[in-house]
């Protein structure tokens, strides 16, 4: 039973760290693909309301300042190749850090 548990375990880690290592982010006129870890969107430039940073969440602990992806039925998507780990007490600066990838993320989508 440990050993079905432990295997377990290792299929997850090994599968979430071949996710991590093929994780991106594009960006194209049509549309935007954004590939976390454990799943991967795509989403029509059309629905995309705006990016904006904030705090992503997760499943454990903090969340982590970065950027998100706003559709214009009010749903957010974490980029998490565009996100930064720190402290709990940098969360804000870290947040604010991010503001300006969000602006020119922005741009380029309504242009």
């Amino acid at each position: 039973m440990v050993a079905g548990i432990l295997g377990s375990l290792a299929l997850y880690a090994a599968a979430y760290a071949r996710g991590a290592a093929r994780a991106a982010f594009m960006a194209a006129s049509h549309e935007v693909i954004i590939r976390n870890p454990l799943r991967t969107m795509t989403i029509p430039t059309a629905e995309v309301s705006r990016f904006s940073a904030g705090k992503q969440r997760t499943g454990i602990g903090n969340p982590t300042p970065g950027i998100l992806v706003e559709r214009r039925d009010g749903r957010c998507y974490p980029i998490w190749t565009l996100a930064r780990e720190g402290y709990v007490w940098n969360s804000q600066k870290n947040t604010e850090a991010w503001s300006g990838v969000a602006e020119d993320l922005n741009r380029l989508l309504h242009d």
